[in-house]
C-alpha cells in the first residue's frame, strides 16, 4: 500500500508540475488542486489508520480470544466499510485533481 501511495503521489507531483509548463501557464489559481491534495491526503491517511485498526483487532481476537477467522471478520466489518468510504473520498479527490489538471487556466492578475 506504502508503494502504490508514494507512485500515486509522485504522478501527481509531476503532473501538477509540468502540466502548467507545457501549457505555458506561469501563474495559476491553485485552490482547487490545494484542496484535491488535502482531500487525498487526509483519505489515505483514513484508509491506512483503518486498515491498522482491523489488523489490531484481528490479531487480538484470533489470538489472544482464541476465537476463529469468521468470528474475527464479524467485528472488523465496521473497519472495512470504513476503509471502503475513506477510497470514495480519496477517488473524489483524485476526480477533483484531474478536473484541476483539466481545466487549468492563468490567474487573473
Amino acid at each position: 500500500m506504502a508503494l502504490n501511495t508514494a507512485k500515486c503521489f509522485f504522478i501527481l507531483g509531476t503532473a501538477i508540475s509540468t502540466v502548467p509548463k507545457l501549457k505555458g501557464i506561469d501563474v495559476y489559481e491553485d485552490r482547487l488542486g490545494l484542496r484535491a491534495f488535502w482531500i487525498v491526503s487526509l483519505a489515505m491517511m483514513g484508509i491506512g489508520l483503518s486498515f491498522g485498526v482491523a489488523g489490531v483487532l484481528q490479531t487480538y481476537i484470533e489470538r489472544l480470544m482464541g476465537n476463529p477467522y469468521m468470528v474475527a471478520q464479524q467485528y472488523m466489518r465496521f473497519w472495512f466499510a470504513c476503509v471502503f468510504g475513506f477510497g470514495l473520498i480519496f477517488l473524489a479527490g483524485q476526480l477533483l485533481f484531474v478536473k484541476h489538471i483539466l481545466t487549468l487556466r492563468p490567474s487573473p492578475a
